[in-house]
């Protein structure tokens, strides 16, 4: 197998990259979507669910999601590998071990 680690993508390859990302984006809105938000149910006001009502607005929940996700990566800036591991070690472990004695 090539490594592609070391050198630029270019053509299909970085095509098939992005699509891969961008779909996973898209998979991942529509699970918090359906796990957080409700799926495709609607507020208790409305009583008529007409099956593209629902469709309409399980992909507005979608959308709402993807636009947090592009604009948190866009806005937060990318942790370097000792800046990760400083932070998994340093501050998420102590944490983690307060949460396992703290609470029985």
């Amino acid at each position: 197998m090539p490594d592609y680690s070391q050198r630029e993508h270019s053509s299909i390859i970085l095509v098939f990259l992005f699509l891969g990302k961008y779909n996973s984006h898209v998979l991942m809105s529509t699970l918090s979507a359906t796990l957080f938000l409700g799926g495709y149910s609607m507020p208790e006001i409305v009583n008529d669910a007409v099956i593209s009502v629902q469709t309409f607005l399980l992909a507005f929940k979608t959308c709402i999601f993807c636009f947090l996700f592009v604009w948190l990566r866009a806005k937060l800036p990318r942790l370097q590998y000792d800046q990760l591991m400083q932070l998994g070690w340093l501050g998420l472990l102590p944490v983690a071990v307060a949460l396992i004695i703290i609470v029985p």
